[in-house]
């Protein structure tokens, strides 16, 4: 199966004060996961360390 959406790529950590607040606020909001479900293959990533 082939979907052509852009993706939406997130990188975050585990222990990030920001990346919490963006799962919070947007990632958690209906109306927000609703638009990255249709209109995007959404893919998150947990960053561990520095590379």
């Amino acid at each position: 199966m082939e979907l052509n959406r852009p993706i939406f790529l997130s990188i975050g950590y585990s222990t990030c004060h920001w990346c919490h607040v963006m799962e919070e606020e947007s990632f958690e909001d209906e109306q927000v996961a609703q638009l990255l479900n249709d209109s995007f293959i959404s893919i998150k990533v947990d960053r561990k360390g520095k590379t």
